[in-house]
């Protein structure tokens, strides 16, 4: 379950309104991830790269690493499937609470954080302390920053010491088509 949920998340704080939300969340809804998993028995993360996109309307997420192997994941309110060589999706997981919290990290919809998440806002993050006991099981707390006008960053802190960092960026102009 922990590692569906990676593929794919202050000094001085407060408790953000959603009218105090800053306009970059959720701004980005498809483009290009690298993710870095950090494990605490290596010395290097392993990385992977792909392409995501995400449909507000549909609340599905398409998580498509590309390297170092090709996989494609679809997660949506049912649950986490695989798309398997033919193209169709073979079910993974069909817990609703792991591919909603997925879901929710990327609608940048701040009322549907706190109902999840405690949250603390600093600069140009958001620090996310899981509400749920079976989040607060596998995760410390989220992160999601803005890096530049262009960049979004979500960290992972998983209670056994793995760290996950991604970073989004939009789809690059060479690209031919979206993902579907």
């Amino acid at each position: 379950m922990k590692s569906i949920i990676l593929l794919m998340l202050a000094a001085f704080s407060l408790n953000a309104e959603p009218q105090d939300a800053p306009t970059w969340l959720g701004a980005l809804q498809q483009g290009t991830f690298v993710q870095e998993k950090q494990l605490p028995q290596l010395k290097r993360p392993f990385v992977s790269r792909g392409l995501f996109a995400y449909d507000p309307d549909r609340k599905q997420l398409i998580w498509h690493t590309q390297a170092p192997l090709n996989n494609k994941l679809l997660i949506d309110e049912q649950g986490v499937a695989e798309e398997d060589a033919q193209g169709n999706p073979q079910v993974l997981t069909s817990d609703g609470q792991v591919s909603q919290v997925l879901l929710i990290l990327f609608s940048g919809d701040v009322q549907s954080w706190q109902e999840v998440f405690d949250l603390t806002w600093q600069q140009e993050c958001v620090t996310m302390t899981p509400k749920q006991p079976f989040l607060r099981d596998l995760f410390s707390q989220f992160e999601l920053c803005r890096l530049s006008d262009t960049q979004q960053q979500i960290r992972l802190f998983e209670t056994n010491g793995t760290q996950a960092r991604i970073v989004l960026a939009p789809m690059p102009e060479s690209e031919p088509e979206p993902l579907q």
